[in-house]
């Protein structure tokens, strides 16, 4: 399971309402001309929001086909360990790496130094495996 970072950053100048309907009065304090410009400013705020939040509940698939179940940053700051499965021919694969944060934004998966664990083999505890070494190298 990854790790939830929320993407919508709070902006502390500005108040947080409860709900929409706090929005709502808000706007309504406005004069009619104005309002029609502040409600679509809030609502183009909260499609921004919604995709966001989209996006950012997607899986992240490194190009060679893993899935990043879990991210950890290390010491390093260009380092992070990440726990992924693979689909393979006999089921799933589990594998540890570490990440290269330069290459990786650069275009390259920047995995190296790669623990495998088979699922077809292992049976359920290559899972178990494969986390209690991303915890150890993380």
């Amino acid at each position: 399971m990854m790790t939830y970072e929320n993407p919508i950053v709070a902006q502390g100048f500005f108040h947080t309402p409860e709900n929409f309907g706090e929005i709502q009065s808000w706007i309504e304090q406005h004069d009619a001309d104005s309002r029609v410009h502040v409600l679509t400013a809030a609502m183009m705020a909260w499609n921004l929001a919604s995709k966001l939040i989209d996006e950012s509940n997607k899986p992240q698939v490194l190009r060679n086909g893993a899935t990043i179940l879990e991210r950890r940053e290390t010491d390093d700051p260009n380092i992070d360990v990440l726990l992924c499965s693979k689909p393979t021919d006999n089921g799933v694969e589990y594998v540890t790496w570490i990440q290269n944060k330069e290459d990786a934004a650069s275009g390259y998966d920047g995995t190296y130094h790669g623990h495998y664990f088979n699922g077809h083999y292992d049976g359920d505890s290559a899972w178990r495996k494969a986390n209690a070494d991303f915890w150890n190298r993380s």
